[in-house]
């Protein structure tokens, strides 16, 4: 897979993302998270990002972030 190949797919995702109409993206892949919310955020797309693992403890516990 060529750098082009991977430039094309993340856009492809934040494309798709953008017209969820999301307020939040979640992830399980700490590198895909980074990746796709840093194009978000280089395309002027302001959807917050969390991994799943902090957003299920936050919201089973009284600790909030």
């Amino acid at each position: 897979m060529s750098v082009a190949d991977l430039g094309a797919m993340v856009k492809d995702k934040v494309d798709d993302i953008s017209k969820t109409g999301a307020s939040r993206l979640l992830s399980g892949d700490c590198g895909c998270l980074l990746n796709i919310s840093g194009a978000m955020k280089y395309s002027g797309i302001s959807t917050d990002h969390q991994h799943i693992a902090e957003f299920i403890w936050e919201r089973t516990s009284n600790n909030k972030s």
